[in-house]
């Protein structure tokens, strides 16, 4: 065999490859694997969830993971900021700095998590009876709903503050596995307890506590990985300054991403009714798996631009740009295009003929929308890597505006298809970030020859 035949053939495997390819050919495996597995445990229970609980009830459910989506624009962003500042404490080898950040964000989030509990309790009753579009007979359970769903998502606040520190320490391996066992739990719980008979109250109670073992669990982890981590309440006026520098701004764009992420569907639960919801959601978690391949293949990128950057030596980051997104881009096709060729007959196979009837074509329209976004994913982990997290949060913003203008205006006249047409405007914005990437690249690779 030609020699240069065998030198590309090693090039292929990893084994022979720098240890920073290892740990990034790792993650990615990893993140892909969690992908991978995520959407086949929906496919899967959804039918079943679906037909035993009812379109109704079904939609109640999503209307109550909407409304406490929304609450969870109070967490400040500072979840990004922990990845950045963990990883880039970690690039300089400073231990105590990734602690310090670790427990000034827990801290904060302790108390955050617990108003945002409270709005959701507070507000039940109120967004029920008044703006969702629920028959009387579903009040108590939809109420009982939301109210859970607060509690759901406080747990899942403070787990974030650890996923975040092993995003730090691009330990996506260890994530994967959390993040695997704990939708399997939920998942297995959530359909053994409806095969016995139990309705949404339960299924909901069920998935509480397996968000606090999931909690316990990414505060074992990470307490292994930080040896100087002692759980508990601190107020480092440096390191919460250092957080809030970085996760206002990502907060800023986290309440962009909720009104892109949960505004269609709460606009279509106020005009259209929960069994819209249901087909809208449904087609939404299909569709946005395209962009979501991306995002898991492509995560490692934000830890490691803000690591390497810290060494004096990092590796070449424009190639790494030019590789990764000609990857990402393959992924999101590959993802896409058979989904638009076998959409609804996979529907109907799936959910059934009516079901596919009702959504198809809001699952055509929403592909093309993650096609586009999934574009974007790459720049935006770059840009958070480089510190440029003002702008992504401004673009981000102007995009998620602009969608929900769209969904006023356009759920009105074309309904579920209207929300879908929607999520497009948002797309074109973001690729300014392509721009903006491209120009620290250039910068980051000058000052990197003259040293």
């Amino acid at each position: 065999m030609p020699s240069n035949i065998i030198s590309f053939l090693k090039n292929l495997d990893p084994r022979h490859r720098s240890e920073i390819f290892k740990r990034s050919f790792r993650n990615a495996s990893f993140s892909t694997i969690e992908f991978i597995i995520t959407p086949l445990l929906y496919i899967v229970s959804t039918p079943f969830l679906v037909h035993q609980l009812g379109i109704n009830h079904y939609g109640i459910w999503m209307l109550a993971n909407s409304v406490a989506g929304f609450v969870g624009v109070l967490n400040f962003g500072l979840s990004e900021a922990t990845v950045k500042y963990v990883s880039m404490y970690r690039g300089r080898e400073d231990e105590d700095g990734v602690a310090k950040c670790i427990l000034s964000t827990f801290t904060l989030y302790l108390f955050l998590s617990i108003l945002m509990m409270i709005v959701c309790w507070v507000s039940a009753p109120f967004l029920v009876k008044r703006i969702f579009k629920i028959s009387k007979e579903d009040f108590t359970v939809a109420i009982l709903a939301i109210k859970f769903a607060g509690i759901v998502l406080g747990l899942r606040t403070l787990g974030s503050v650890f996923l975040s520190a092993l995003r730090g320490f691009e330990r996506y391996d260890i994530i994967c596995k959390i993040n695997i066992g704990t939708l399997s739990l939920m998942t297995l719980s959530s359909v053994t307890l409806v095969f016995i008979g139990y309705g949404l109250e339960i299924v909901l109670f069920g998935v509480i506590i397996v968000s606090c073992l999931s909690l316990l669990l990414s505060i074992i982890v990470v307490k292994r990985l930080v040896p100087r981590l002692n759980i508990g309440l601190t107020f480092d006026r440096s390191s919460l300054k250092e957080t809030f520098s970085f996760g206002l701004f990502s907060w800023v764009q986290g309440i962009a991403a909720t009104i892109f992420a949960q505004a269609d569907r709460l606009i279509i639960g106020a005009i259209l009714g929960t069994s819209a919801i249901t087909y809208y959601s449904v087609s939404m978690n299909i569709a946005q798996q395209v962009h979501a391949a991306v995002s898991a293949s492509m995560g490692f990128i934000f830890p490691l631009v803000s690591s390497e950057r810290e060494k004096e030596n990092g590796i070449n980051l424009k190639r790494l740009f030019n590789r990764t997104f000609l990857f990402g881009l393959f992924i999101s096709l590959s993802i896409m295009l058979p989904l638009l060729i076998c959409g609804k007959f996979f529907l109907t196979i799936w959910m059934g003929a009516n079901f596919a009837e009702n959504s198809y074509m809001v699952l055509y329209i929403l592909l093309c929308a993650y096609f586009l976004l999934g574009l974007n994913v790459l720049p935006h982990y770059f840009l958070l890597g480089f510190g440029e997290v003002k702008f992504v949060s401004m673009t981000n913003i102007a995009g998620g505006l602009l969608s929900l203008v769209g969904m006023v205006l356009l759920i009105p006249l074309f309904g579920m298809n209207g929300a879908a047409i929607s999520r497009i405007l948002y797309a074109p914005l973001t690729l300014l970030n392509f721009v903006r990437v491209n120009k620290y690249l250039n910068i980051y690779n000058r000052k990197k020859k003259r040293k």
